[in-house]
């Protein structure tokens, strides 16, 4: 029999003290910080003891005064009616990627009469670590997250991995880190698109992007490209590849302008490209507006294809060849695991494709 957690070992330490009666009613319990010293763990482990433990009804919490045990009385109804909860952390809820996967994460967890607690970190690395600190305070038994990804990962993500907390990210991965996620075949649809382009006859092949090294799925996307460059021996020039176009999302005036002045260059000292590779959506509309003032057409001049698409909301202007991600089947693939997770069933810590 595999071995509990530490935080479900203390949490089930603490509860029979309760149970027997050692500890009378109104009782303040050791805090946090002692203990981590006595079970030889961190903060956050002893933290998610307490957490269970008031969850449950056995402890009421007081922040700046500490954790006192509940009476029985008020203890039994809440340890009965108790439901399995799960935080949901997403970066936004965008037509191209991100809303789909939430309408189908919330239509399992209905179905499997799992509480769902949601967060928006707007791509800010500092919300979303605030969001994970609330909700884990809220008591949610495990977390689905789509990351923010950009110079720095989320420290408090990486805690919550090492602690086995059940957490499920989706659309990422960390590399040389055992964990549990859910994403697409990117590097594979990444091929895919290129052999598209290359069966229509291009040759001269570009792509855009935010830069590479700050989301592992455009890493991934970008390695499927370069496969098929290698593989058939494609003619390629590092000036072809456009990858600093960050914050694509923002809607400020200022950073369109920014953005568009970078392709208009971009396209500009590279007419020879007859086609053009987006690694996300966002660049689309910026692309098709600095075309049509330097008088390129689309497709005739210049071939786009991207991943993604923004659904009924703008495809009807710039429709443009995509490779979609199957979102359904990764809500399903995330809710399977978490559930397994939160059984306290055995999960491979690893990849997993929707």
């Amino acid at each position: 029999m595999k071995e509990l957690p530490k935080y479900q070992q203390i949490y089930n330490s603490l509860k029979e003290t309760i149970i027997t009666g050692t500890s009378a009613v109104g009782e303040k319990l050791e805090t946090e910080k002692e203990l981590s010293r006595r079970y030889s763990v961190s903060r956050i482990t002893a933290r998610k003891a307490l957490d269970l433990l008031a969850a449950d009804g056995y402890v009421t919490r007081t922040p700046g005064k500490g954790t006192f045990i509940a009476s029985r009385e008020y203890r039994e109804p809440i340890v009965k009616s108790r439901k399995k909860s799960l935080g949901i952390i997403l970066p936004d809820l965008s037509e191209t990627f991100g809303l789909d996967v939430f309408r189908w994460i919330e239509r399992l967890a209905n179905e499997k009469d799992i509480t769902i607690v949601t967060g928006i970190s707007d791509k800010n690395i500092h919300k979303e670590r605030k969001l994970i600190n609330r909700l884990y305070h809220f008591g949610v038994d495990g977390f689905i997250i789509h990351p923010v990804f950009y110079e720095n990962f989320n420290e408090d993500i990486l805690k919550l991995i090492l602690e086995r907390f059940p957490i499920v990210l989706i659309d990422r991965y960390l590399r040389d880190i055992s964990c549990t996620c859910v994403l697409s075949n990117n590097r594979e649809g990444a091929r895919m698109g290129m052999q598209h382009l290359i069966d229509l006859g291009h040759r001269n092949i570009g792509y855009i992007s935010r830069p590479i090294n700050s989301v592992s799925s455009l890493q991934e996307r970008e390695l499927g490209i370069k496969d098929v460059i290698m593989e058939q021996g494609l003619r390629y020039s590092s000036r072809w590849w456009l990858t600093n176009l960050d914050q694509l999302d923002n809607k400020q005036e200022e950073k369109f302008l920014e953005h568009k002045e970078k392709i208009a260059h971009f396209l500009k000292n590279n007419r020879q490209l007859t086609a053009l590779f987006c690694l996300e959506y966002s660049p689309v509309p910026i692309i098709m507006t600095v075309a049509e003032e330097l008088g390129i057409r689309i497709p005739e001049d210049l071939s786009l294809i991207c991943f993604d698409s923004p659904g009924h909301l703008e495809s009807h202007v710039y429709r443009v060849t995509h490779i979609m991600q199957n979102e359904e089947a990764i809500a399903r693939k995330a809710i399977a695991l978490i559930t397994a997770m939160q059984n306290k069933d055995e999960v491979a810590r690893t990849s997993a494709y929707g």
